[in-house]
This record gives structure tokens, sequence and C-alpha cells, in this order.
């Protein structure tokens, strides 16, 4: 795969303003909210060479890439599509993170890639400020943050 998408989960894939959100912690055991899976399956249909690289801090609690394929096909996303899990660094900075699973994998020949995201420091460290869409936490990711996602995987 040389596309990919490095998203986020909480607050990108489920809301804040769904009354099923945990106030504290992670939404792991909750369902994810539809309308921002229709947004992430518009990416991944628009693109479908296009692979997951997963940052969300369901990293720290799923921390192997079969588990997080078994756990996100129950939201209907195609096991083979999760392609990996970035490290969790000391720093706790998603763009390291990202820039350091880059290193690891050697890049996998990425051609193209984005970061989907609701916190502004996953758009930190050695990464290209115009492949960060930073979404809302109260909306997650939407149908124009998906557009904007296919329009920077294509280029």
């Amino acid at each position: 795969m040389t596309k990919l998408l490095f998203l986020d989960i909480d607050e990108t894939l489920n809301n804040t303003s769904r009354p099923s959100f945990p106030n504290e912690g992670s939404s792991i055991h909750q369902p994810l909210d539809p309308q921002n899976l229709k947004a992430l399956h518009m990416i991944l249909d628009a693109v479908p060479d296009a692979g997951i690289v997963i940052t969300s801090v369901w990293r720290k609690t799923i921390d192997s890439l079969e588990a997080m394929r078994w756990r996100l096909l129950c939201e209907d996303i195609p096991p083979h599509r999760v392609v990996g899990l970035t490290p969790v660094l000391a720093s706790g900075i998603r763009g390291e993170e990202i820039a350091s699973w880059l290193m690891l994998t050697g890049g996998l020949s990425v051609t193209s890639y984005v970061i989907i995201d609701d916190s502004s420091d996953a758009g930190c460290g050695l990464i290209d400020q115009e492949r960060f869409i930073k979404v809302s936490p109260t909306t997650g990711l939407t149908q124009d943050d998906a557009k904007k996602a296919i329009e920077i995987l294509l280029r």
C-alpha cells in the first residue's frame, strides 16, 4: 500500500456529542458513530489502495495489530485495510509517533498520506502540516473532512 491514513478514533470516529461518549478515558467498548464511519468509508471507497495506521490511544489497550483489526471489523472496517499501529513514545506527541512509525517501517514506499485527528499534536514533529486534518471533537470526522482527505491522498 502506498497511501496511508493515520487515524485517531476517539473524538474522530466517536464524537463527544453522542450521549454514550465517556466523560473520561476511551470509547473502546462503545460502538462508533455511524455518520463518522460513513465518512471514513467514503475515504476507503474513493482510495481503495489506502491503508489505515491507528494513532489512537486505543493502541494502549489493544496492543496488537491483529486484535485491532478484529475490533475494527466490528465496525465494518475490513481487517486488511488496517496495516499498522504507531508506537507509543514517551513524549506522547502523535506527530512524532507517526514520524517514528514511518522511519521504523521504512515508509513502506509511501507515496501519499493524511493524518486525521482531533488533537493538534498529531500535526507536530516532522510531519507535513498540509497533510493534517484537524477534526472537531464535537462532530468527529465529517463528509467535508473526508473529501479533503481524499484530495490529499490522490495528489
